[in-house]
């Protein structure tokens, strides 16, 4: 294929990047453009550094048992970096205390009854209703329902509000009576149709995991953060950054993208698109040619969340956290949703603070009423606009236009004052809290400040955590994590047979087939096919987005 051809991708989050890579690897002369609207690439995936230490600011982790993301990041060289968890344990904050994730759950239904037992996170009567499910007539399942309406017929309210939600509103941020079943649980939802129980379902998928299949999550020793710049470096695709694009329609020979402000605005001419945003950015270039699949993609609603990220000193713990971290059940009725003690779950980073240069001062404003002030600092990634998780998400605010998947996350440190301790970095232990949920923007409204307070506090009453932090930082994502609600298949299903009908156009992210890094590269690599398919039909190229002379890249263990 000549360089005569030209793709624009909209988009520098990991699925925009990955399709540039995609398309790249399979047609070496292609001209691929990449324009995103914030300052760098990346979208969610972004890391800076608290207290010394270089940590991500959004996801922190990706699945290691689906294959994409580990492909791709052995394909661009980055396979030796790829790090396992510390630890496997981890913790649900019910009934009043920490209680250990019971053993063999799937998505929190459980499959052991025992294990959920011994750990109490179930009121007496709520794991009497377990086993009913046992003998209980069927639930029918006639089309997608919700993930609560399912659970709780065959196990019980407590199952899905201590149990369920919160492993859902880790990954989503959403509420199990709205979120599908069929899009956030297949497997479950599939067996659903033909096996009565839900405990023996729940047995079968846990019984069908290798015993050596190894770590859920894996991550990069640099971060996740490192890996867009470099998938951005390995396509060799052109990249363009603070490019908002307004305007999407279709000419004779292509499409036509218009770009910058109204009174200076640029046209640029391709031969096909890749739209690599969120639904809402995604629905507005579509409104004009496709607006079937613009009406389906408004439809689709986002959560904001924020991660505060604290660096104690590890006397500020009675003894060093062992788990992973800890969820939190919305029943609970906490601001704080998770989390996560990154230095236990991740020892490269307690490596890292071990080999900081020199000590860590720490120091704090307090306000005239004895409160913790924070101010904006930029190392930490001041000035954001929109968020995204895995390249698609974004804010919901009118004229974002395609500001694409690529955001910056409104950072924050602690204000300072002479007088306070330095710690070594071999005394650091990171922390990170998550706040919001769908229908709790109210907390997010809160400044910097009252942020960290809350985690603070919520450290404090739950882990035992005395004194302050020595720094802090604070990553708001604004409208970053789609909701799969009832009907979310259907509707991608609809959304991609209006997108088909248009010769040269594709779509891709997180809207689509799931939030995570693997699922993201999944749709990259479909939407890259379908331009390869268009540009070059039955030509020389691979139209799985692999080059024609390269093997697949092997699959990590």
């Amino acid at each position: 294929m000549g360089m005569d051809k030209h793709v624009v991708i909209v988009g520098a989050g990991i699925a925009g990047l990955a399709a540039a890579w995609f398309l790249r690897s399979a047609a070496p002369r292609l001209r691929v453009t990449v324009l995103e609207g914030a300052s760098r690439v990346g979208g969610k995936l972004h890391a800076s550094e608290v207290a010394g230490v270089l940590i991500d600011a959004g996801a922190e982790s990706m699945l290691a048992r689906r294959p994409e993301g580990k492909e791709l990041v052995a394909a661009i060289g980055l396979g030796d970096q790829l790090v396992d968890p510390g630890t496997m344990r981890s913790s649900i904050f019910s009934r009043g205390e920490l209680r250990p994730m019971p053993a063999g759950q799937v998505m929190g239904v459980p499959s052991d009854l025992a294990a959920l037992a011994r750990s109490g996170i179930l009121s007496p009567g709520g794991l009497a209703r377990v086993p009913m499910d046992q003998v209980l007539p069927p639930t029918l399942v006639n089309g997608d329902i919700s993930v609560a309406e399912y659970i709780k017929a065959r196990m019980g309210d407590e199952v899905v509000d201590r149990l369920v939600e919160p492993l859902l509103g880790g990954v989503y941020a959403g509420r199990a009576d709205h979120l599908s079943l069929a899009a956030t649980m297949p497997a479950i939802a599939a067996a659903a149709r033909t096996e009565r129980s839900l405990l023996r379902v729940a047995k079968d998928i846990v019984a069908a995991v290798p015993k050596d299949a190894g770590p859920v999550f894996t991550t990069l020793r640099g971060g996740l953060g490192s890996l867009p710049p470099a998938l951005a470096e390995a396509s060799g695709a052109q990249i363009r950054t603070g490019v908002m694009v307004r305007g999407l329609s279709r000419t004779q020979t292509g499409w036509r993208l218009v770009t910058g402000p109204t009174r200076e605005e640029a046209m640029i001419e391709a031969d096909a698109v890749i739209l690599a945003v969120p639904g809402p950015a995604a629905s507005r270039l579509l409104s004009h040619d496709v607006p079937t699949a613009a009406s389906e993609l408004a439809q689709i609603e986002y959560a904001s969340m924020a991660i505060i990220t604290l660096a104690y000193p590890r006397d500020a713990f009675s003894a060093l956290p062992e788990g992973t971290g800890y969820l939190v059940p919305p029943i609970e009725g906490r601001a704080v949703k998770a989390v996560t003690f990154s230095t236990s779950k991740w020892p490269h980073l307690a490596d890292s603070a071990a080999d900081s240069e020199g000590v860590f001062a720490g120091h704090f404003a307090v306000d005239s009423a004895g409160g913790f002030v924070a101010h904006s600092a930029p190392d930490h990634g001041a000035d954001s606009v929109a968020g995204t998780v895995a390249g698609s998400g974004s804010r919901s605010t009118a004229g974002y236009a395609a500001e694409s998947v690529g955001a910056t996350p409104r950072g924050s440190v602690a204000g300072s004052v002479p007088g306070t301790r330095s710690v070594s970095g071999s005394d650091l232990v990171l922390v990170r809290c998550s706040i919001g949920r769908v229908g709790e923007e109210h907390v997010l409204q809160r400044d910097d400040a009252d942020l960290v307070a809350l985690a603070m506090a919520e450290l404090a009453e739950t882990a035992g955590v005395r004194g302050r932090p020595v720094d802090s930082r604070v990553s708001r994502w604004g409208g970053g994590l789609p909701q799969y609600n009832v009907g979310h298949n259907e509707r991608i299903a609809r959304v991609r047979a209006a997108v088909d009908v248009h010769p040269g156009l594709a779509v891709c992210g997180a809207a689509y087939d799931g939030l995570g890094i693997p699922a993201c590269v999944g749709t990259a690599r479909r939407a890259a096919s379908r331009i390869l398919e268009h540009l070059d039909p039955g030509g020389e190229c691979h139209h799985d987005g692999r080059h024609p002379g390269n093997e697949p890249a092997a699959q990590g263990t």
